[in-house]
């Protein structure tokens, strides 16, 4: 009984604490710096989208060419001229915010360099074992 009036008591000190003394005691955590996009994906679809939109404008000759039915010249110079328009619009924002993310990953990975490489390396558990690995691209 002595011990569940102990901790009753202790329970009841506890709770009376202010609760500024409690985030007193802790340190606050230092800001962190999360990781940014490595931009991979927009330079990826950059790229497509700016392939498709020259491939268009620069088959947009073909349209004029003898074997080409004159009937349909209209719609092929129209088309290839919309797609081709579309693909360089959107391609080369694409690009450049690509370009852009990829720079910040890569201050962020000189500034976060032992962060850079455990986010790198992975535990690997086989049947037989476990190993370590790390994954590294160039």
């Amino acid at each position: 009984m002595k011990h569940v009036c102990l901790v009753l008591t202790l329970m009841g000190y506890l709770t009376l604490l202010p609760a500024t003394a409690w985030s007193q005691s802790a340190p606050s955590a230092p800001p962190s710096d999360p990781q940014p996009s490595t931009g991979t994906g927009l330079v990826v679809a950059g790229w497509i989208a700016t392939g498709i939109g020259v491939l268009n404008l620069a088959t947009l000759p073909i349209c004029f060419a003898d074997f080409y039915p004159e009937e349909s010249e209209d719609l092929c110079v129209g088309a290839s001229a919309v797609i081709g328009g579309v693909g360089l619009a959107l391609g080369v924002p694409f690009l450049i915010v690509g370009y852009n993310n990829k720079a910040d990953y890569r201050e962020w990975q000189a500034r976060n360099g032992i962060a850079y490489h455990l986010q790198n390396t992975h535990v690997t558990i086989a049947n037989d074992g476990v190993g370590l690995s790390y994954r590294a691209a160039f």
